[in-house]
């Protein structure tokens, strides 16, 4: 059933109500990676690298031609957040009908706040498909371009220690499970990119 609200002048006290009203009416909360989100090339990298935007689009949805699973994190770290996002956009329309147009900001930024948060937090919880065998033997392999020695960060030293341990024969699922190769973190650039924008229409 939809509700359906309408706001009516009685008088010259509304006029601060309406303006702050017509605000919220313009204001848009948008959650997710900005278009213009570059990615420095990883070590090895050649080429101009594609975007943190492009990278996130194939992991929420995956990549049939390119044999990626979907690991989606945006949509069910937005919708964890409702809960807390509802309170931020209760904080606004409170601010829109106190005639208040700084609420409004304030409501929608906390509620933004909480959005990124809990898609952060999505993709730290783990849970998705694993990595793939090729996957995890680039991530030990990767070199610095100009040193050539192998990348020292952690999540290029676990993959280093998965194939390790996989050569002494410690199954697959035990390993994936001690999230020595974990999806969506080897460098943290997409991660980093989660933002909020809060735009008027």
């Amino acid at each position: 059933m939809a509700v359906k609200s309408t706001l009516k002048r009685n008088g010259s006290g509304l006029g601060p109500i309406e303006k702050a009203v017509a605000q919220l009416n313009r204001t848009r909360l948008l959650v997710g990676i900005p278009s213009g989100s570059r990615r420095d090339p990883e070590p090895g990298e050649k080429g101009t690298p594609p975007s943190n935007g492009v990278i996130g689009y194939m992991m929420e949805f995956g990549d049939a031609a390119m044999n990626l699973p979907a690991r989606p994190f945006l949509r069910p770290g937005v919708r964890a957040a409702l809960p807390e996002i509802r309170k931020g956009m209760l904080r606004a329309a409170t601010g829109a009908l106190s005639g208040k147009p700084s609420e409004i900001k304030d409501g929608f930024d906390q509620a933004g706040l909480m959005a990124v948060d809990s898609v952060q937090r999505t993709m730290l919880s783990g849970g998705f498909a694993p990595l793939s065998q090729r996957t995890i033997e680039a991530r030990a392999r990767r070199k610095y371009a100009d040193t050539g020695k192998l990348v020292g960060a952690k999540p290029n030293r676990d993959a280093r220690t998965f194939l390790e341990l996989q050569k002494q024969g410690t199954p697959d699922d035990v390993l994936h499970e001690a999230d020595l190769a974990t999806p969506l973190l080897d460098t943290r650039d997409l991660f980093r990119s989660i933002k909020y924008i809060v735009r008027q229409k």
